[in-house]
């Protein structure tokens, strides 16, 4: 089992051939390339770089530390109802970054789901959406990964459930869908903040839908992104259940609530530690 990471805040920070040292020396096997930045207005490294130049950078990278890219992150959010300008623009943005995905040699890429408003067909809806992908997975050998997601309440001022949210939501999108092209990210912070138990949705999914996963800990009420074994999941309970199922995917850190809010100079040694607590996670599934 490899024990990946997202690429930000590092690349962004440092660069994508110093990045790509860090993440190396740290430990990481593979790396999950972040494609936030495609639909932010702020500066990016990555401004003025053709996809092409992005893609050869990454790979130059990825071969010269040996490390691969075992899957990427497409930026969000997908589509926003009543804002045709941007769903016309974010929908470029995703093929490219599905594109990009292949190019590099990740076997899949994130790719959200659509909360949908009172009178649309919410399953219909993002079906729809994913089967636009088909073509450009066909063509550039890998699969849109489906995640479980929230929303925010302003009334209650709590997380709750909105789309793809539960364990038995992901496994029925993903049923309707064709394998060959798609597959189940599970985000195991997230779980926690629906009310859902990430153990429970780890088994409803099983071994043949999970094939990702994005590992981060919380305390059941904010969306934190700290590593696992920090804060309040029962890590115990979520590596048996991976366990059980003989999950065959790789343990993909998506903790940057804690290593973003750090300064430059701590985040060397802040990557070498969230790789120690996964490969500590690892042991505790023992697969």
């Amino acid at each position: 089992m490899r024990i990946s990471t997202q690429t930000d805040p590092i690349y962004p920070n440092f660069g994508i051939d110093e990045g790509t040292k860090i993440f190396a020396e740290a430990g990481f096997d593979a790396l999950d390339f972040s494609m936030f930045w495609m639909v932010r207005k702020k500066p990016s490294i990555y401004d003025g770089m053709s996809e092409d130049e992005i893609v050869n950078r990454l790979l130059a990278a990825s071969a010269k530390y040996n490390i691969p890219f075992n899957q990427a992150h497409a930026p969000f959010p997908s589509y926003r109802f009543g804002e045709d300008e941007y769903n016309k623009m974010a929908l470029e943005k995703i093929k490219m970054a599905v594109r990009i995905a292949g190019k590099i040699g990740a076997q899949q890429i994130i790719v959200h789901p659509i909360a949908c408003p009172d009178g649309v067909d919410q399953k219909q809806f993002n079906i729809d959406f994913y089967n636009q992908l088909k073509p450009i997975c066909e063509e550039y050998k890998t699969k849109v990964a489906l995640e479980n997601m929230f929303a925010y309440d302003p009334h209650r001022k709590v997380k709750k459930a909105n789309v793809c949210s539960f364990g038995e939501d992901l496994a029925e999108y993903f049923d309707a869908l064709d394998p060959k092209y798609f597959t189940v990210c599970l985000d195991i912070g997230h779980c926690g903040l629906v009310g859902d138990d990430a153990a429970h949705a780890i088994r409803v999914l099983g071994h043949d839908r999970l094939t990702a996963l994005h590992v981060h800990d919380n305390n059941y009420i904010e969306d934190m992104h700290m590593p696992p074994l920090t804060v309040d999941l029962d890590w115990e309970e979520i590596a048996k259940a991976l366990h059980d199922i003989n999950y065959s995917g790789d343990l993909t850190l998506e903790d940057d609530g804690f290593v973003s809010d750090l300064p430059k100079r701590a985040l060397v040694n802040a990557t070498r530690l969230t790789y120690d607590l996964a490969a500590e996670l690892r042991d505790m599934i023992g697969l």
